[in-house]
C-alpha cells in the first residue's frame, strides 16, 4: 500500500501568464486633438493583480481625461467599480500617466477573462 499526503507546502500548479496586451488607438481625434485609446489584454489562472498604464505625449495641449472605463468582455459587463484609477474625468493626470489598478475590493481576478480599458482624453 502507498499512502500519499499531500500538504499546503506541495507545489501550487504553474501559472501561465497572459499574451501580451494590445493598444489601439482610434483613427480620427478628439474635439480637443487628442485620440482615444483602448487596451485589451486577458488573464489565465491564478491572477492577483491588473494594472493598465498609458503615458500621453499631449504636445504642449492642455488636456483632461474625460471618460475612463474597464470592461470585462468575457461577461459583456463594466468593471469600472473593481479598478482603482489615479486620475478623476476631468483632470490632467499627474505626469500625464493614466492608470487603472484592480482593487482588493475585487478580489482575485477571474480565471481566463478578457478585458478592455478605455481611454478618452
Amino acid at each position: 500500500i502507498n499512502v500519499i499526503v499531500l500538504s499546503q507546502d506541495e507545489p501550487a500548479k504553474p501559472k501561465t501568464p497572459p499574451a501580451p496586451p494590445v493598444k489601439r488607438i482610434e483613427q480620427g481625434i478628439s474635439a480637443d486633438r487628442m485620440r482615444n485609446t483602448t487596451f485589451t489584454t486577458g488573464t489565465r489562472v491564478g491572477g492577483q493583480a491588473l494594472w493598465f498604464s498609458d503615458t500621453i505625449n499631449p504636445n504642449g495641449l492642455h488636456y483632461t481625461k474625460t471618460e475612463r472605463k474597464v470592461c470585462g468582455m468575457t461577461r459583456g459587463a463594466n468593471s469600472s467599480n473593481q479598478f482603482t484609477y489615479n486620475t478623476a474625468n476631468g483632470q490632467t493626470p499627474t505626469g500625464n500617466r493614466a492608470t487603472a489598478t484592480w482593487n482588493a475590493n475585487g478580489g482575485k481576478l477571474p480565471d481566463k477573462h478578457q478585458w478592455e480599458y478605455r481611454l478618452t482624453v
